[in-house]
């Protein structure tokens, strides 16, 4: 009989060893393991890994969470160890590798300032139309389009935009070019572009989809990987210990923020995601940032406070928008209605 090595528990490690990511690219964040613990210690989540200074203000202003030195973080892979297509074991290095990416291949802050024709509302319109054409496509198919297709199109289609001039008119066209290619990334199955164009204008041709697809691969020297917001939320979820109610919050926001330019020009995959699952448990009245969060994450609460503002400000008027396709979306029963409790409680 074969036997197996048993994988060493490893749940808690001080906040006081963890180095933010976002400050070090390169450092090994995630290979700093705590393995002088035993099992039984190891299944118990200390009870000062939840001791936190969180300052009440009147003007319902987003407060900084402090995480002590000493607090313990969670080892959210120990679950599945026993479950290959987790990839427990190599989880933690795969996400500092998407850290990595994620800043060596973040937007340029007011990347559209070198359009001439293209201003944030065309894009917030043209996204707002991929969002659509997403939704269309699931209730067409019988199994549905992965969501993390939608981010990836509209990663390719931002990153396009960055090194590319466009006119207004071929926006749709890049937007469903960007849609085709992420669906032959992310999908098994990808739809026809026949499909495509039942819910695209009239003027836009096969032929141009293929051609513009094309274009598009070389402008981005066929580098498609870059890790998208909704990447990093799944694993931020996780963290969080994230019941129905706080992950479909955090999949709103995280959607959400794929309309707003000042958004994804300004702040990384990662920190976007931080935002939305620190805002989705404050609305779910939970503590808004833990030592688990702090140390998959790489980031301190004080640092994706700003992104936290600015996404509060930009969904409170998501009802009062032309772009609706997110707030509609997400207002069905199906997903808890939970846009327009969002939208009223942050």
């Amino acid at each position: 009989m074969i036997k197996h090595k048993t994988r060493v528990p490893q749940v808690l490690l001080p906040v006081g060893q963890v180095l933010p990511l976002v400050k070090d690219t390169i450092s090994p964040v995630f290979r700093a393991r705590a393995t002088n613990k035993s099992a039984l210690e190891s299944s118990i989540v200390p009870q000062q890994s939840f001791n936190q200074r969180i300052s009440s203000t009147p003007n319902n202003e987003i407060s900084v969470v402090v995480i002590r030195e000493g607090d313990y973080a969670e080892d959210i892979d120990f679950e599945d160890t026993n479950t290959p297509s987790s990839c427990s074991v190599y989880a933690n290095e795969c996400f500092s590798y998407l850290h990595d990416l994620d800043i060596r291949w973040s937007l340029k802050p007011n990347f559209l300032a070198q359009q001439i024709s293209v201003t944030p509302k065309h894009r917030a319109y043209t996204v707002d139309f991929l969002v659509n054409l997403h939704s269309q496509l699931c209730s067409l198919y019988t199994l549905p389009l992965e969501l993390e297709t939608l981010y990836c199109a509209v990663g390719i289609f931002d990153r396009f935009l960055s090194v590319r001039m466009c006119s207004v008119e071929n926006l749709h066209l890049v937007a469903l070019a960007s849609f085709l290619i992420a669906s032959k990334f992310e999908e098994s199955f990808y739809p026809a572009v026949e499909h495509m164009l039942r819910f695209a204008p009239s003027t836009i041709r096969k032929t141009e989809v293929l051609k513009m697809e094309a274009v598009i691969l070389d402008a981005l020297h066929f580098k498609l990987g870059s890790p998208t917001p909704f990447r990093f939320l799944r694993r931020y979820a996780k963290a969080a210990r994230a019941d129905q109610t706080v992950g479909m919050l955090a999949r709103f926001l995280c959607e959400y923020s794929l309309t707003c330019y000042s958004l994804v020009s300004n702040y990384t995959s990662s920190l976007i995601a931080a935002a939305c699952i620190s805002h989705a448990l404050r609305i779910a009245n939970k503590p808004a940032w833990t030592a688990t969060l702090q140390r998959y994450s790489g980031h301190e609460h004080h640092d994706i406070v700003k992104c936290m503002q600015d996404m509060r400000v930009l969904v409170r008027r998501a009802p009062l928008l032309k772009t609706q396709a997110v707030y509609r979306k997400y207002a069905q029963s199906k997903y808890l209605k939970i846009s327009v409790r969002a939208c009223t409680s942050i």
